[in-house]
Order: C-alpha cells, then structure tokens, then sequence
C-alpha cells in the first residue's frame, strides 16, 4: 500500500535533488562503510589502555583507508 501511495504521489520534475550535493557516491558509501564499523570497533576497545586503545585506534583507520569502496546497494 506504501509503495503504491509513493508511486501515485510521483511527479516529473528536471530538478535533481541529492541529500548529499557535493558528495559523490563512493564518498557516501565509505561513510557508511566506516560508521557501520566504527561503533563496534570502539566499544571493543572499551576498558583497555590508551596505548592499546591508540594503537587500535590507528590500525582501524589503516584498515577503513585501505579498504575497497563498497559497492552500491551494499550498505
């Protein structure tokens, strides 16, 4: 029923619209790529020292920017 109110309420427009304008799409899917994995990857980290929370820390972001862009429809 959704679905079919969404179509009925559809227009034509030459208006493009994006949430993000200045983003491309990979930009976007590695933000969710890293916010999917951020939280678990820190609360791991919970109670352990800085040093390791820091080294942690620092091979998280190594391995979010060596990580292949994730491919659409996957996030």
């Amino acid at each position: 029923a959704f679905c079919r109110y969404i179509a009925r309420c559809q227009i034509t427009t030459s208006l493009f619209f994006a949430d993000y304008p200045d983003a491309r799409l990979s930009d976007v899917l590695r933000a969710l790529q890293l916010q999917r994995e951020f939280v678990p990857t820190m609360a791991r980290l919970q109670g352990q020292s800085p040093a390791q929370v820091q080294q942690q820390f620092l091979a998280f972001a190594e391995r979010m920017q060596n990580a292949p862009i994730p491919r659409p429809g996957t996030m």
